[in-house]
């Protein structure tokens, strides 16, 4: 007998949003004096690509997002997916 494991996510980890993953990008660019084409050429995404992520019409997928955070200079994927780190994401959870 076996056990079926759910794919879902556990319920308190929430989805990605499209738009606010590019507006972090954007922000970030801009911190960095970086535009579009800056971060195409120094990620190796297409310029395309990178347009789609800035407008929320894309989301990236984990190869991209460790690309773009490591030439932004962020810690984690996870500032770049939620706005801040992992590990004080989750202490804020166990708060509420």
């Amino acid at each position: 007998m076996s056990i079926k494991q759910s794919t879902r996510p556990p319920v308190w980890y929430p989805e990605p949003d499209a738009k606010e993953i590019g507006n972090r990008i954007r922000v970030l660019m801009e911190c960095r004096g970086m535009s579009p084409a800056d971060l195409s050429r120094a990620t190796g995404i297409p310029y395309g690509t990178i347009d789609g992520y800035l407008s929320g019409r894309r989301l990236p997928i984990l190869r991209n997002l460790v690309a773009i955070a490591q030439v932004l200079k962020v810690q984690s994927i996870d500032v770049l997916l939620f706005g801040k780190p992992r590990s004080q994401w989750h202490r804020m959870k166990r708060e509420t």
